[in-house]
């Protein structure tokens, strides 16, 4: 746990997604009723600023968790012909953002040693593929 009184979304990251999903719920719940003046005895208010802190805390680390894979599943879906811009309007961005990011990912995948250098480069002809198809 970090100095703070409250979790970070680093303190949940060995949670699962049904467990962080139904926290950020009950929190969010609770926020929900106390603003519209269904619980009693109402929470105090340092309970609402808890829960508040826990609800963001929970959303952000749910983020993080269904974004980890996210470059992961860029380089899958082109490399398996979906197009740049199917991809990208898939992401909520665009194309040219697609092809920055993913290259971004995969250089920093070689440079950790997560990747070999043969698996950086089929990634970066993946990428150049489908740069030059959206020409």
């Amino acid at each position: 746990m970090n100095a703070s009184r409250y979790p970070t979304p680093a303190d949940l990251q060995n949670r699962s997604l049904q467990e962080l999903a139904a926290a950020f719920v009950a929190h969010r719940g609770l926020l929900v009723d106390a603003r519209h003046n269904l619980l009693d005895p109402a929470p105090s208010p340092s309970r609402i600023a808890a829960a508040a802190v826990d609800a963001l805390t929970f959303a952000t680390a749910i983020s993080r968790y269904v974004n980890q894979g996210r470059w992961l599943h860029v380089i899958t879906a082109l490399g398996h012909g979906v197009t740049v811009e199917d991809v990208a309007v898939a992401a909520g961005t665009d194309a040219d953002e697609v092809l920055l990011h993913t290259r971004l990912w995969a250089d920093g995948q070689r440079r950790y040693k997560l990747i070999t250098d043969v698996q950086h480069s089929e990634i970066v002809a993946v990428l150049d593929r489908a740069a030059g198809s959206a020409r």
